[in-house]
């Protein structure tokens, strides 16, 4: 108003339906039968999603079957979302059903990348609406979650969609015998200025609480299997990545 306008261009928050596959799904809250778990991708993909500016429109969950999961993809384009992501359902096995379903009804970009943990990923679109299938492993699906959809919703929101890399000094040896891209869970301080990194527990990927003690993800390049104390290593703030 102190400048004399009534109207400004603003871009609206990006809508996504999010789609969770799995015969073994429970929803929190719920008793847990043997052999099932929790769907806990929803929520904490919900969570990370609204720190990026985005809305959930609608959440699916679709049995391990490629007819549910192509009716779940159906059901979120008539919400007229922007971006629709998928958890679970991606593999180099049997359980295809998101790959099937692009098969059948859209397109596929690509289906793998050179990294650890979270190889398993799908780009593509059905339609003209995008599609990112994630691992259903919950640590998987964050480390996608945080490069790949936080780079999509950048980019639908106008900002820099290059994650907010910056380097650190290792407080401990890292190692890196997967000759991919690792993405390994740390906590970083900062000591005169200069800031420390070390991992933050195991890594495996069943491992989730180290997770919850981890403040970065640490970059370590596919180049490199070893990675000394006092070396530079690049890292991503796990506070950075939700910052759009």
């Amino acid at each position: 108003a102190a400048l004399g306008l009534t109207e400004l261009p603003c871009i609206r928050r990006p809508r996504v339906a999010l789609i969770s596959t799995g015969d073994e799904l429970v929803q929190p809250g719920n008793p847990l039968p043997p052999g099932h778990i929790y769907d806990s991708n929803t929520l904490m993909l919900a969570t990370h999603l609204h720190r990026m500016g985005a809305e959930v429109a609608c959440k699916f969950t679709a049995s391990d079957h490629v007819g549910t999961v192509r009716d779940c993809i159906g059901q979120a384009l008539q919400h007229g979302v922007d971006l629709i992501i998928t958890s679970g359902g991606i593999s180099t096995g049997d359980f295809d059903l998101v790959k099937d379903a692009l098969s059948l009804d859209g397109t596929i970009d690509f289906w793998q990348i050179l990294m650890r943990p979270g190889k398993p990923l799908a780009f593509g679109a059905i339609g003209t609406t995008p599609l990112i299938g994630l691992p259903g492993n919950p640590i998987a699906a964050f480390v996608g979650c945080a490069l790949f959809v936080r780079a999509h919703l950048a980019q639908l929101q106008g900002l820099d969609p290059e994650p907010p890399l910056v380097e650190a000094f290792c407080a401990e040896p890292i190692r890196n015998g997967s000759h991919k891209r690792h993405f390994l869970r740390g906590t970083h301080t900062l000591q005169d200025g200069q800031l420390h990194v070390r991992l933050a527990g195991g890594q495996m990927p069943n491992q989730f609480a180290t997770l919850a003690h981890s403040t970065c993800l640490i970059v370590a390049h596919e180049s490199r299997e070893h990675y000394a104390i006092g070396d530079r290593i690049s890292i991503l703030p796990l506070d950075a990545l939700g910052a759009l």
